[in-house]
């Protein structure tokens, strides 16, 4: 009763559009879960995929997009130092 007389309630019109949102929000991140768990899981994977050209494309402009950022310098690495490595997250 209290959230009738605050104006807090949805008419099922309403409800059931809500509903459906939900459900199309599900769909499509299950849909997006799948298109990861499908990704390659290394570059040797990415290349022999059928769009490795599209992988490719993505690296690259990944690599311009972080040099043109200044992201980073090379350096001499100080004697008795490990160095930080790095690698592509497909």
């Amino acid at each position: 009763m209290q959230q009738i007389t605050q104006g807090e309630f949805t008419t099922s019109e309403e409800a059931n559009e809500d509903h459906l949102a939900d459900e199309e929000k599900a769909d499509f991140i299950a849909t997006l879960i799948e298109e990861v768990e499908n990704d390659p899981k290394s570059l040797s994977k990415a290349q022999v995929c059928g769009d490795w050209s599209c992988w490719k494309e993505a690296m690259d402009a990944e690599i311009t997009t972080l040099d043109c950022a200044g992201t980073w310098s090379n350096v001499t690495r100080p004697a008795h130092k490990n160095i930080v490595g790095s690698k592509w997250v497909f």
